[in-house]
Order: C-alpha cells, then structure tokens, then sequence
C-alpha cells in the first residue's frame, strides 16, 4: 500500500504528486486524471503535469483514509497508481 507520507486536515488544501518517470520513459503524459474512490474523504481540485511528475490539489473533508486513483497516458499506453492520503482533524 503506497501511502503519501504527510497527512491532510480537514478544511484545508494541499499539493500531492507522485513522479511517473521510470514508467515513462522518453515518452511524455497526454493526459491524467485523478478520482477519489474514498467517496467523500477529500476534493478533487486542480492538476497539473510538470514533465514526469503528476500533481493534484487535494482538500480534506472527512477523517480517515482517502484512495486516490491516478490513470495517466501517452500517445500509445496507459497505467494506472493508487495511494491513499490520511486525512486528519483540522487544529
């Protein structure tokens, strides 16, 4: 289970990203989206694609465990990669 080392708190936003390079090799990402299969625990915001890395703003709604599903794709394959976000009380 990949778990992102820092949590996030209820209420509030942060970056998440996860690096895709050794998969990808000289190709590049197309396209990427991100789904919350926690149903509820976070919001879905923004993403981006800077060269290997695909980032996601995430916003904490309930505690718990959130899963994350990335899919991303080139011109010619696709993958996938699941992590889970811990999200804690807000101080």
């Amino acid at each position: 289970m990949n778990t992102f080392p820092r949590a996030l708190k209820v209420n509030k936003t942060d970056a998440f990203a996860i690096d895709v390079s050794l998969w990808l090799g000289a190709d590049t990402v197309d396209f990427f989206s991100v789904d919350d299969k926690s149903e509820g625990k976070v919001i879905i915001g923004d993403t981006s694609i800077d060269s290997s890395c695909l980032k996601v703003l995430l916003t904490g709604v309930d505690v718990g465990t959130a899963e994350i599903h990335f899919n991303y794709n080139t011109s010619n394959r696709s993958d996938c990669f699941t992590v889970f976000v811990n999200v804690t009380e807000d101080c």
